[in-house]
């Protein structure tokens, strides 16, 4: 008679656990059927209200949690795909890996992106990447909470990019008194050939948007020198 996998126990385990841990907070949980590394896809809500924010989840799991354990119990040195990673950096949307303790019913996350973003030259061994989980990121709803703020902070500084490209483009069209096509979704960038010549009078312009211009006093600080 054909006898279930320990791992795939384990693995239904974690999928409960985390749609769990969401649900307590109205979110939902996509899993996805497709293996690229992304297990599930969770959509943030408020006050049962659709958010424009959401993050992939890559979801391990384990019955030996202790091999995985670094840094005086500390934290957790979990091994992923490197290749991974290295497409995961360039998400919008955060990715985080969760792993599960099938021994404490206990879910511990890091955000992927923010992992290399601190170990700039983090050392991928046979194409595995070791990503450090710290013990006290438990998958609960307070640690979902800070998920989502850390979500909302990535997604805020891609917008302020987005809108400093816009505005660099408009002023080059102003001064160039050219046409410039910029489809950063599409990857196409097109320009007319020539040479900036700078003013003879010299000075700067300078710009300010996105959270700098939110701040107090300083809204209205288009400044042309």
């Amino acid at each position: 008679m054909p006898k279930r996998p320990r791992a795939h126990v384990i693995e239904d385990l974690a999928r409960a656990h985390l749609l769990k841990a969401c649900s307590s907070l109205d979110w939902t949980v996509e899993f996805l059927n497709k293996d690229y590394g992304e297990d599930a896809l969770v959509r943030i809500f408020e006050f049962e209200n659709a958010t424009p924010w959401a993050f992939y989840v890559q979801l391990k799991s384990t019955d030996n949690l202790e091999t995985y354990v670094v840094d005086d119990g500390d934290a957790i040195s979990y091994p992923i795909k490197a290749d991974h990673a290295e497409h995961w950096n360039r998400f919008w949307e955060p990715v985080i890996l969760v792993v599960y303790d099938a021994r404490s019913n206990t879910s511990y996350w890091e955000i992927v992106q923010d992992f290399l973003k601190r170990r700039k030259n983090a050392i991928a061994t046979s194409g595995t990447l070791s990503v450090r989980v710290p013990k006290d990121h438990i998958l609960n709803e307070e640690g979902l909470r800070r998920i989502a703020k850390r979500t909302k902070r990535r997604f805020a500084r891609f917008k302020d990019q987005e809108a400093g490209a816009a505005i660099l483009i408009e002023e080059i069209e102003q001064a160039w008194g050219v046409k410039i096509v910029y489809e950063p979704h599409g990857g196409l960038l097109e320009m007319p050939k020539g040479r900036f010549v700078p003013s003879d009078s010299g000075g700067s312009v300078m710009i300010v948007f996105g959270r700098l211009k939110a701040l107090p006093h300083i809204s209205d600080l288009n400044l042309r020198n």
